[in-house]
């Protein structure tokens, strides 16, 4: 009996804990907001050196410490961008591939990508890859053949492991439309993907 209180206050306290983070959570992206909307009404470019780039400083409140900082997803690579019209986008692939390469990956783990977002079912990258090989997989899916919803699904593309996601994961996104990169708020990486040559 005693083991079973036990465990209904700490299932309690669990909630408790679990509301309080979720209030917490809803501060803390108001106040992004407010920055955002801010910023929007008072500035018509985004660089580092805006109030929205500073990093929230620690706030105690009951039982836990909040902060929180709003990064530019534009100053990342966005992986949808490979595909334009329906088809591979040339100049993005190069980017891409020199991304990998800045970062020391392999350039051609670009074509599974592509091949990864693209509509169609049929291998069209020369390192690609479609439903044959996934469905080999020890446990097998399908290729998504849509834009990206998250980066991560990286991790479900052949060729990308764990190690490989965590070297290209602070450098990409997966924005729902076709975005410029912001040089303003980007990294010396990203930069260096733009054109061959630069250092």
């Amino acid at each position: 009996m005693a083991a079973q209180q036990n465990l209904d206050v700490r299932r309690t306290a669990n909630i408790i804990d679990g509301d309080r983070s979720y209030v917490f959570a809803l501060g803390v992206e108001s106040w992004a907001m407010q920055i955002l909307i801010r910023d929007r009404r008072d500035s018509q470019t985004d660089n580092l050196h805006e109030d929205w780039a500073s990093q929230l400083p620690p706030i105690s409140v009951e039982g836990a410490v909040v902060t929180g900082h709003i990064e530019d997803m534009q100053g990342r690579f966005n992986l949808n961008n490979l595909i334009k019209d329906g088809k591979p986008s040339p100049l993005d692939m190069e980017r891409f591939q020199r991304l990998l390469t800045v970062v020391d990956l392999d350039p051609n783990l670009a074509d599974a990508v592509v091949d990864w977002i693209d509509a169609d079912s049929d291998v069209t990258q020369p390192a690609g890859a479609e439903d044959p090989q996934y469905l080999r997989a020890d446990v097998p899916y399908r290729a998504a053949n849509r834009l990206m919803v998250s980066a991560s699904e990286l991790l479900l593309v052949q060729g990308f492991t764990a190690d490989v996601y965590r070297k290209i994961e602070p450098f990409v996104c997966a924005l729902p439309t076709r975005t410029p990169i912001n040089v303003n708020t980007t990294s010396k990486e990203v930069l260096m993907s733009l054109a061959d040559n630069i250092n």
